[in-house]
């Protein structure tokens, strides 16, 4: 290499390494930009205040339940019921017609989707009010509404 070559490169490396540093405060900046949060329209606003409505509700619930421990039996002794009760439906929907003869697969087929759609529903609520994620999903209830209060109060600041 010759010299020429190497001075070359040295200021290609230094005018490479100044935009560098320029280009990195820039692009710092317009992330910084870009991250920050856009005024909320009125619609998004009475979204907020309806999401933090119906999350207060929602908190409030686990509070009893918590209280009060029948009450909570008895919320899942219902959710039980209920999914006897479409299980018998689609039973009954699908021996009455075999028994007279008039075989309807689309009806019991139907039932039998409800009924099992309601089942995975009403376990997953039996697993959401379980003793041991009762609390876990209160603090998840609280940090959400404490989220949204932010939101709101940086908006009316």
């Amino acid at each position: 290499m010759t010299a020429a070559q190497i001075v070359w490169q040295i200021i290609i490396g230094l005018f490479l390494l100044v935009m560098g540093s320029v280009l990195g405060t820039l692009f710092k900046k317009m992330w910084a930009r870009m991250q920050r949060p856009t005024p909320l329209s009125p619609q998004d606003k009475g979204r907020l205040v309806e999401q933090i409505a119906m999350q207060e509700y929602e908190l409030e619930k686990l509070n009893h339940f918590v209280a009060h421990p029948k009450d909570l039996f008895l919320f899942l002794f219902q959710l039980l019921i209920y999914v006897l009760l479409s299980f018998v439906a689609s039973f009954v929907i699908y021996a009455t017609p075999t028994l007279l003869g008039k075989f309807r697969y689309p009806d019991l087929t139907l039932m039998l989707l409800c009924g099992v759609l309601l089942c995975v529903a009403c376990i997953l609520l039996a697993r959401y009010y379980s003793d041991k994620r009762i609390d876990a999903n209160r603090r998840v209830i609280e940090k959400r509404i404490d989220e949204a209060k932010s939101k709101l109060g940086d908006i009316l600041r």
